[in-house]
């Protein structure tokens, strides 16, 4: 679904200009995900050792994240491998200087996964084959190894060696992981709420870091600094659109909401030559529909951390 599809919706109202139109149709998605926090996305990286700030960047560019619910984020219990490349010695189908991506998992309990490790690249020797290799994880039963193009990541082979070598042999098949089951929910607090931080918790390591502290914008900060690379963390954002966007499926289910909004706005103009349509008892209608749609929306949606925008838990009768 994208603006066109809300336009066509509209289409009985005669008169406006496609360029109206979408502006209130932005202004629609703008004041629904800001006043309900309904467009959320899941966002997963890996730590880095010594590192404790990270940065969070939404798929769609065009977006910005608003907040955090308060149950948004989760840790990993079972680090993700770290690989390495080099030369392979078997000979192999590979095309020597052909550069080749790779992403491992750690899989527990045969059928749960770590969330991928950041893509490893390497040129093919002149044997056609390379070889990864990883240290051990602990608590895990085997690992997955993905490739190689570099950008769609299929599933190339499982082992339960921390050394695998790609002749060409395999076929990729099957979608990497963008999230993990092996993950359990930890705390999260505001920036601002952290005002006793200190000289020893900012130098404190550990990997038992249990909370991320928001800025309120797209940057979180561990409390601790870690001391492996490897620990998953996934982290629930809300987002909202700063222009026009393909509407995405979390929204589409709110079409009729966003469609009266933009109802809303049209009858709500000024009656001129031009633009003939406004209707003040429309108006009225339209926006009674919009705001008890939002209202009840606002009710199953999450609360949490976003600066201003903080969504608070209300409580009706």
């Amino acid at each position: 679904m994208d603006f066109s599809d809300i336009r066509d919706n509209v289409s009985d109202i005669i008169g406006p200009s496609k360029t109206l139109l979408n502006r209130f149709i932005l202004g629609a998605l703008k004041d629904l995900c800001s006043k309900t926090w309904a467009y959320t996305e899941v966002l997963s990286f890996l730590t880095t050792a010594g590192t404790r700030e990270y940065t969070l960047t939404p798929t769609d560019s065009d977006t910005i994240i608003i907040g955090i619910p308060h149950n948004g984020v989760q840790k990993a219990t079972i680090n993700t491998p770290q690989p390495t490349a080099s030369d392979g010695t078997s000979a192999g189908a590979l095309t020597p200087g052909t550069t080749y991506y790779y992403k491992v998992t750690a899989l527990v309990n045969d059928y749960r996964e770590t969330l991928p490790c950041v893509a490893v690249s390497y040129e093919c020797p002149a044997t056609g084959s390379i070889i990864l290799t990883w240290d051990a994880i602990s608590g895990a039963d085997g690992y997955k190894i993905y490739g190689r193009d570099g950008t769609t990541y299929l599933e190339i082979d499982e082992v339960t060696a921390v050394t695998w070598e790609d002749d060409g042999s395999e076929t990729p098949a099957g979608d990497i992981l963008t999230t993990s089951e092996l993950m359990k929910e930890i705390g999260l607090s505001n920036l601002e709420a952290e005002k006793q931080r200190n000289i020893t918790w900012r130098s404190s390591e550990s990997d038992g870091f249990n909370k991320l502290i928001y800025n309120g914008y797209n940057k979180i900060e561990l409390d601790r600094i870690p001391i492996t690379s490897g620990i998953g963390v996934q982290v629930r954002v809300a987002l909202e659109p700063t222009k026009e966007i393909t509407i995405p499926p979390v929204l589409e289910q709110y079409h009729i909401s966003i469609e009266d909004y933009v109802r809303w706005k049209l009858y709500a103009m000024t009656l001129t030559k031009t633009a003939t349509w406004p209707d003040k008892n429309y108006a009225d209608y339209y926006r009674r529909e919009y705001l008890k749609e939002r209202i009840n929306l606002k009710i199953r949606v999450m609360y949490g951390f976003g600066g201003d925008q903080r969504i608070k838990p209300v409580f009706f009768a």
